[in-house]
């Protein structure tokens, strides 16, 4: 499994379609890796996320956290109302900035 990661800026990361504890430390150690490698603030696309586990949530917090140490936005775009029921069950979406509108850029394969 890989990330995929725009080349553009704002950087648009795509998580895989499952992201629970089986893809969760793959996509971690990929969206920090992604973090390191640019300067531009973080979109995650969830368009293609299905599923959603407390692991996947923990991946996301890292990358968050993140970004936010080293002054860079962070959202999260295109989260299914399947996702977004899980965020607020959680109170993530007191935490995480959510964008509905397009995304500024097409992803292409890292």
């Amino acid at each position: 499994m890989s990330v995929v990661v725009s080349t553009f800026q704002p950087m648009v990361i795509q998580p895989p379609e499952t992201l629970d504890v089986s893809t969760a430390p793959v996509f971690q150690a990929d969206l920090m890796a992604a973090i390191a490698a640019s300067s531009a603030d973080i979109w995650v696309d969830m368009a293609e996320v299905t599923s959603l586990d407390s692991a996947g949530l923990m991946a996301l917090v890292t990358g968050l956290t993140r970004a936010q140490s080293l002054n860079r936005e962070f959202y999260l775009c295109n989260v299914s109302s399947s996702a977004r029921i899980v965020f607020e069950l959680t109170q993530l979406d007191r935490i995480f900035a959510f964008k509905e509108e397009s995304l500024p850029a097409k992803p292409l394969a890292a």
